[in-house]
């Protein structure tokens, strides 16, 4: 028997089931504990950063690749 054909019909199976499913809405949940660790709430985020938030400005941003590298590359944000 060539196992083949049936792998193939398998994974067809797969992906074509997973097509016909409906979405499904699920509400927000915030999880307070993972492996038994508790997690504090996302609300309890508070910014300390030294200098206060940091913005950038996309129109000007670089990022530079130099140094001991063979191809030096300069991206810019988009």
């Amino acid at each position: 028997m060539n196992k083949i054909p049936l792998v193939f019909s398998l994974a067809l199976i797969v992906l074509v089931s997973g097509c016909i499913q409906e979405s499904i809405e699920i509400e927000g949940v915030e999880i307070r504990e993972y492996q038994g660790e508790k997690l504090s709430s996302v609300n309890d985020f508070r910014e300390n950063s030294i200098k206060g938030p940091q913005y950038v400005d996309r129109q000007r941003y670089t990022l530079q690749i130099t140094g001991l590298v063979e191809n030096p590359k300069i991206f810019t944000y988009d």
